[in-house]
């Protein structure tokens, strides 16, 4: 199985990304790791006058260690696209065309 990825995806996307990077033979395929931008909000929501809203991080997810979890690393491909003339002018989407050749090795 194949998981496509790059900078778009953040917050609940990194998380599914990252659970699905830990199956055994799965191939995370992208030219961009992603987003590097993920924290708990849910404690961080606030209505201010003249119906402006705030959105605020308010914790983190932190390994068993106390380091960081994703932020600002995000999930790295294990099959890495270069970024190139070619790649960048195809009229094809080569993220999935690199991930179909994978899969069918």
């Amino acid at each position: 199985m194949a998981l496509l990825v790059d900078q778009s995806c953040y917050s609940a996307c990194e998380l599914e990304a990252y659970a699905f990077s830990q199956v055994p033979g799965m191939i995370i395929v992208g030219q961009y790791p992603t987003a590097g931008v993920e924290a708990e909000v849910a404690r961080g929501q606030f209505r201010l006058p003249e119906s402006i809203t705030l959105q605020v991080p308010t914790g983190r997810f932190t390994r068993p260690d106390g380091s960081i979890f994703l932020e600002g690393i995000g999930v790295e491909p294990t099959l890495r696209l270069p970024i190139t003339e070619e790649t960048v002018l195809s009229n094809e989407d080569p993220v999935l065309q690199a991930a179909e050749a994978a899969i069918l090795e």
